[in-house]
């Protein structure tokens, strides 16, 4: 007998910063933390839409142990209630970091990962991809790099789940072509592979396949 298993509300927009600061609002997150890529900082112009002193953006092509330290830190300097990640896979892999740090008030990283009891609150996020491959806006997953070891981690917890996945397409639009092209196919991979993942089922099967037939 299989299951499938999926919190995550998911909404679709053609108006994201609307969507945003709406469910911002329902979720009633007072102070959050907004994390995110220098890149799509910019082209998204948040410090215009957001507050800047709220935004973490130091986030490279693959979240290191070295981006986990500076975003607890970071968040150590404020009292953010909820977690917003604007970005591709680095911000929101990094952005369950900083998810398990507000809900755990904990700051070495091996404790983040490791951790496998009940979370004492409740952080409400906010995921919204700006690439084509990830899916990590629907997933409580998320993999960091520890370069002194050359060693990849990954953060699992139930409570990593974001509440809301905001979904619009025009987030993707000011990506570089090249990226661009790379994410597609990464999606394409994706969903390949889950068709033979040995923990497939029916409804992740019908959604790999639903994928596919989109992307080609």
């Amino acid at each position: 007998m299989s299951s499938y298993y999926n919190p995550v509300r998911i909404i679709k927009t053609d108006d994201w910063h609307r969507e945003l600061n709406f469910r911002i609002k329902d979720l009633k997150i007072s102070a959050p933390v907004f994390v995110t890529s220098p890149g799509n900082r910019k082209r998204l112009h948040l410090d215009a839409k957001f507050d800047p002193d709220a935004i973490f953006s130091d986030v490279g092509s693959n979240p290191t142990f070295d981006n986990c330290k500076k975003a607890i830190k970071f968040c150590q300097n404020n009292m953010f209630d909820g977690v917003v990640a604007i970005g591709g896979g680095s911000a929101m892999d990094l952005a369950k970091v900083v998810m398990a740090h507000l809900g755990l008030e904990k700051t070495d990283i091996h404790e983040l990962i490791e951790y496998e009891g009940s979370f004492p609150q409740e952080i409400p996020s906010i995921f919204l991809p700006t690439t084509h491959g990830t899916a990590s806006e629907v997933t409580m997953w998320g993999t960091v790099w520890n370069m002194e070891e050359e060693k990849k981690y990954s953060i699992s917890h139930p409570s990593l789940y974001p509440k809301v996945a905001i979904l619009d397409g025009n987030l993707t639009l000011s990506l570089p072509l090249d990226i661009s092209i790379s994410t597609v196919m990464d999606a394409l991979s994706h969903s390949f592979e889950a068709i033979w993942n040995k923990k497939a089922n029916p409804t992740s099967t019908n959604l790999a396949i639903s994928a596919i037939c989109s992307i080609l």
